[in-house]
């Protein structure tokens, strides 16, 4: 009977398959660094738009009750009656 082909026990990897493990690493941590940086400007830009619709909210609120249900031309400032 032939005995079975073992593989010895290599004690290290090679320097080359170091570097190659150790950059394929260093890739996989700048590109999950960079999702969350994208994340946090993500939630960051839902912040202001939510901070800024609630302005314009507040804004037309209390135009709406000065001038009742108009149209305002945003480049002149001229109010016209809405059209049914």
């Amino acid at each position: 009977m032939a005995k079975a082909k073992t593989k010895k026990a290599a004690k290290s990897i090679t320097a080359a398959e170091l570097k190659e493990v150790q950059d394929v690493q260093t890739t996989l941590n700048q590109v999950i660094y960079n999702i969350g940086a994208a994340e946090i400007a993500t939630q960051k830009l839902h912040e202001a738009h939510a901070s800024a619709n609630a302005k314009f909210q507040e804004v037309t609120a209390k135009l709406q009750k000065k001038y009742g249900e108009v149209n305002v031309d945003l480049s002149t400032g001229n109010i016209t009656p809405i059209e049914a």
